[in-house]
């Protein structure tokens, strides 16, 4: 299926990412730069320590465990920022 539809004007001139276009050109930008994409995306959150390394991983099993860090040294709090930070300026809509 390969069919798209367009949400009504009222509802995307209201969202984050306003178009297909836009979609696009993050995801590119994610795939192209993806330590850059996702330091800025980062940035939108309020940290309390900054991380030094936005992603570390390792996906073959013979140099080790698999694993993969994000933020790596970083410090949030994911309730706060979904909605502590918002309560000033629109606690009426919490």
């Amino acid at each position: 299926m390969s069919e798209t539809y367009n949400p009504p004007e009222i509802f995307s001139s209201n969202s984050l990412i306003k178009s297909m276009d836009e979609y696009k050109n993050m995801y590119q930008r994610s795939l192209d730069d993806p330590d850059g994409f996702w330091a800025e995306e980062a940035e939108k959150f309020v940290w309390f320590d900054t991380w030094h390394t936005v992603r570390q991983f390792n996906y073959d099993v013979r140099k080790g465990r698999i694993s993969i860090e994000w933020f790596k040294g970083g410090k949030t709090n994911i309730a706060m920022n979904c909605i502590d930070r918002h309560l000033e300026t629109k606690g009426e809509q919490t």
